[in-house]
């Protein structure tokens, strides 16, 4: 299942439907404008089950977990174009100033898409979740829980904190603000950029 937030109350969505609903088993790409009480779909019913959802300015981005492959829509998800990355992801973000950037985790480490997705070279060993929130604050949670930060897009990365559990999210606000949240549950906000870490909410 994929979940991004494009602004006050408007949600895109994909995944699969209740069963009680009379729809394909995937969703492809769903809208929501009144904060997630009802859903309508956008495109692609019944190819695509995102994973991934990021959106930048009028473009959104997509990891389709049944294909492998990284979408990319210039027309907010009505018409879309394909890049086959090298290998399964974890996660894709999207570079804060040049939207044909695309940094992505994968089983092995990171790649990098300079052309929107339509070639990928290799890049640090290191994987995990992702968040971009400005050009040199990029944000990596290993599958430990240990935060880190790159100011270089990815090349180099400093230790930081930990966010002690299994992360299964990985949410920038801004440069400073970040939420995560483990398989076990947690919520977890930083304030510090991911140097601490504080419960926000647990089950």
């Amino acid at each position: 299942m994929g979940f991004t937030v494009v602004g006050p109350d408007h949600f895109l969505g994909s995944g699969h439907p209740d069963l009680r609903d009379d729809l394909p088993p995937l969703l492809g790409l769903i809208e929501s404008r009144d904060a997630g009480e009802t859903w309508k779909p956008i495109s692609l019913l019944g190819e695509v089950d995102f994973h991934v959802l990021r959106v930048r300015d009028r473009r959104v981005v997509g990891y389709d977990a049944t294909s492998g492959r990284v979408l990319r829509s210039g027309g907010r998800g009505r018409t879309w174009t394909a890049g086959h990355p090298p290998e399964p992801l974890y996660d894709v973000v999207v570079d804060p100033i040049s939207a044909d950037v695309m940094l992505a985790a994968g089983q092995s480490g990171l790649v990098v898409s300079r052309d929107g997705g339509r070639t990928w070279d290799r890049g640090s060993q290191r994987t995990g979740l992702l968040a971009w929130p400005r050009r040199d604050r990029l944000f990596l949670v290993d599958p430990n829980g240990r935060t880190w930060l790159s100011h270089n897009g990815g090349s180099r990365w400093r230790a930081l904190g930990h966010i002690d559990g299994r992360p299964a999210a990985l949410l920038a606000v801004d440069a400073d603000s970040l939420y995560a949240a483990t398989h076990e549950g947690v919520i977890k906000a930083s304030t510090d950029g991911g140097v601490t870490w504080a419960f926000r909410s647990k089950p």
